[in-house]
């Protein structure tokens, strides 16, 4: 697996970590460990995003770095 597909991998793996802290806190809304799984995994995922983005480039429009030499 390339540096890339591995930084993209944990992109992955925390965001979907958000969507399922998301859905049990929909049902679960005062579970405070939840909300600290959430905000951890929020966290993470901010990082991982910034950490790919630095190295390979925009995941999305309203990323900080894109740059008029972006290869789209």
């Amino acid at each position: 697996m390339t540096n890339k597909e591995s930084a993209m991998k944990k992109v992955q793996a925390y965001s979907f970590a958000l969507v399922e802290a998301t859905h049990y806190l929909n049902g679960h809304p005062t579970d405070k460990r939840a909300l600290k799984y959430y905000n951890d995994m929020k966290a993470a995922y901010k990082a991982a995003v910034e950490e790919y983005e630095k190295n390979f480039g925009p995941l999305t429009l309203d990323s900080k770095h894109i740059t008029e030499n972006n290869t789209w």
